[in-house]
């Protein structure tokens, strides 16, 4: 829809594509938080109050599924995170010549492309804090916390990937098979060493469970 729109705009207004993407942008945004009542607003209203609770809750606050779904999302985007600070400095201060010295880029950059997985981190430690069983069950939040941190390393070594590059191979190595693990195995409730497990939850041909199973170490070694 937005690739139509753009194209509209560029063939039609004779609008630049750096101007038209920029107003895009702009209304993307003011549809979102218009106050008036158009446009499904208890819904946007809804979807501003879980992106607030999922920017700012603590280490005691509750975590709703809607917030995890939605800090899910964020991790795939994470490198836009990175991408947004570095467009920032060329918007508001922008100078002619690289901005990685100038601005700190090659380290604060990095660090915004932590904020997603910071999150999920949080949230993990949060649902392990108010759960009633934390020996047993609460465990497994604790596990899932540990693979957004395996991801920190990722990030933090490849700030400068020519002097340990073997640790960044390293540390991508442990990040995407222990990412691709927990989803095989704990969020989709696929076992990999009890066949009559896999067996009582097919729902579709097995050569389906397979591509999907591909397809997402394929996805988590595209990530980085």
């Amino acid at each position: 829809m937005s690739i139509w729109v753009w194209l509209n705009l560029l063939v039609y207004c004779k609008t630049e594509g750096s101007t038209s993407i920029t107003l895009l942008c702009y209304l993307f945004v003011f549809l979102i938080l218009c106050p008036f009542n158009i446009l499904c607003k208890n819904e946007r209203m809804r979807f501003i109050r879980c992106f607030q609770r999922v920017i700012f809750s603590g280490f005691d606050s509750d975590v709703y599924f809607c917030d995890k779904i939605l800090a899910d999302i964020m991790t795939s985007y994470a490198k836009v995170f990175g991408d947004l600070y570095v467009t920032m400095c060329i918007l508001f201060i922008y100078n002619e010549g690289p901005i990685g010295d100038k601005y700190y880029s090659y380290v604060i950059a990095p660090l915004f492309t932590s904020i997603p997985y910071f999150i999920r981190f949080k949230q993990c430690i949060a649902v392990y804090l108010h759960s009633k069983d934390p020996k047993n069950t609460g465990r497994e939040h604790l596990f899932n916390a540990l693979k957004y941190c395996s991801a920190f390393p990722v990030i933090s070594y490849w700030i400068t990937p020519s002097t340990i590059f073997n640790l960044w191979i390293i540390s991508v190595a442990v990040n995407s098979i222990y990412s691709f693990y927990w989803d095989v195995a704990m969020d989709w409730k696929l076992s990999f060493f009890t066949p009559p497990g896999f067996k009582l939850r097919l729902r579709f041909e097995k050569s389906i469970y397979y591509i999907a199973i591909i397809l997402t170490f394929c996805f988590d070694l595209h990530g980085h």
